[in-house]
């Protein structure tokens, strides 16, 4: 079951909808103004199947580290996400988490520490696409750090 939608304007009750009613998800891609965290924690906690994940917040809502954490947590079958107006907080991952994700992407208006691409290095050993390309803050030595520990971590 895949679900999209654009341009919902400060609807998060469709989130809560979701998870009520297709716990059998696999694909969602949502854009919302004012994307509330409950609402993308009910579909994480209830969408156990999901692969894909694509959250693109309008207005002046950001995605946070704690909600990054959260998809880590719930979401063990996922194996792309893409999110924009991402915020890092320098937060740690959790242990073993994100074991099928091959796609990542950190949309414009994103800003990344040096710690979290080792976290993301650290974590997910079947990445096999990390596009940055639109985060502020991403420099040549963050991510000749992220390939070098990414190489040793995965390649042994």
């Amino acid at each position: 079951l895949y679900f999209r939608t654009g341009g919902v304007s400060d609807k998060n009750e469709y989130l809560f909808a979701i998870a009520d009613l297709a716990p059998q998800l696999e694909l969602l891609e949502f854009s919302c103004d004012h994307l509330a965290a409950q609402g993308v924690e009910a579909v994480l906690r209830s969408c156990k199947s999901l692969k894909s994940l694509y959250l693109y917040p309008t207005g002046s809502s950001q995605i946070s580290m704690d909600t990054f954490c959260d998809i880590a947590r719930h979401c063990q079958r996922l194996e792309t996400l893409h999110l924009q107006f991402f915020s890092d907080s320098g937060t740690q991952l959790p242990e073993r988490c994100f074991p099928f994700l091959k796609s990542l992407s950190i949309g414009e208006h994103s800003r990344l520490s040096e710690n979290f691409f080792r976290e993301v290095a650290k974590n997910c050993s079947r990445l096999d696409k990390l596009d940055v390309a639109a985060c502020t803050g991403v420099t040549d030595s963050v991510l000749e750090g992220f390939l070098k520990f990414h190489r040793n971590n995965f390649t042994s």
